[in-house]
């Protein structure tokens, strides 16, 4: 079973390390390829672990994009790293 409080945990720990990727990196431009960006980050931090199978990055890269585009079609009620955490669980787990 899926542990969607780490999973939360990795996406917010991710965040907080791509902000800084694109501050230092990208000279504070938006990341296009954020999705991939996360994706990548994720696995390396145990995402797999968390989610007790092995998603390849092209597997959570679609997820977080799909996941994205619907917590704002739904007007983001639920924190983003909570929403992304359940459908990450839900999909991949």
């Amino acid at each position: 079973m899926a542990d969607t409080a780490r999973i939360t945990q990795l996406l917010s720990e991710t965040a907080s390390a791509h902000h800084s990727y694109e501050q230092d990196e990208l000279g504070g431009a938006r990341d296009e390829e954020w999705a991939q960006w996360y994706a990548d980050r994720l696995l390396e931090q145990g995402l797999a672990d968390s989610l007790g199978g092995s998603p390849s990055s092209d597997d959570v890269e679609a997820v977080l994009t799909a996941a994205t585009a619907d917590h704002e079609a739904e007007g983001g009620e639920t924190e983003w790293s909570e929403y992304a955490a359940a459908r990450l669980a839900n999909d991949l787990g």
